[in-house]
């Protein structure tokens, strides 16, 4: 006996699927988004707690172009500045020679430090630099303070106050600019002795001198 059957029935549209190139591109769009959600949450919310990964002078061009957007132009000038005071407290101590071997020497004092160590070591160098300038330039204004010049001989003693003044100016510059690192160093949480060495293992227990 024959079974009868509809004829609707056998051509009952199949539900509609969603194409397969629809899918894929969900896909791609929540992979993105995962990776942008890791970007933003899997590093250290506060950009100086990153570390600067350089291993020799030479890739530190490409590593100091990695430095997080979150840091502030005022950050990215003080972190070059930081190298720089580097720089200048390994020439002064006579620790390397040349461009090349200064660098490589900054280098082994930052590699592995969170930006925050490093600004604190290229902060305390220049506090160092300053006072030791400061010094040297008072011993200057105490000296010409116990010049004296012949009665009546008003050119010698223009000069000699003209110098006075000028040595003046030049100390409170260097006053200026202690007060200016020491406020960065107290903004940092970073606490350093006046004439500690620039080579300390961490900025947040210092002993460098110099930004």
């Amino acid at each position: 006996m024959a079974l009868l059957v509809p004829l609707n029935s056998l051509f009952r549209p199949s539900p509609p699927r969603e194409p397969r190139h629809g899918v894929l591109r969900l896909a791609r769009t929540a992979t993105i988004a995962g990776i942008l959600l890791c970007g933003a949450g899997c590093g250290p919310s506060d950009p100086l707690e990153t570390r600067f990964k350089v291993q020799q002078a030479a890739d530190y061009d490409q590593q100091r172009s990695l430095l997080p957007r979150g840091l502030s132009a005022e950050q990215l000038k003080d972190f070059d500045d930081a190298v720089l005071a580097l720089k200048y407290d390994v020439m002064t101590r006579g620790e390397a020679k040349g461009s090349d071997a200064v660098m490589e020497q900054v280098v082994t004092q930052i590699s592995g430090k969170t930006l925050r160590e490093i600004l604190g070591l290229g902060w305390s160098a220049k506090l160092h630099r300053l006072e030791v300038e400061r010094v040297k330039l008072q011993e200057l204004v105490d000296h010409n303070a116990r010049l004296k010049t012949r009665p009546g001989d008003t050119a010698s003693s223009d000069f000699l106050n003209s110098v006075r003044d000028e040595h003046a100016r030049r100390v409170a510059v260097i006053v200026q600019d202690q007060e200016t690192a020491r406020r960065k160093l107290a903004e940092l949480g970073v606490t350093v002795s006046p004439h500690a060495p620039a080579t300390t293992s961490s900025a947040a227990s210092p002993s460098p001198s110099s930004p």
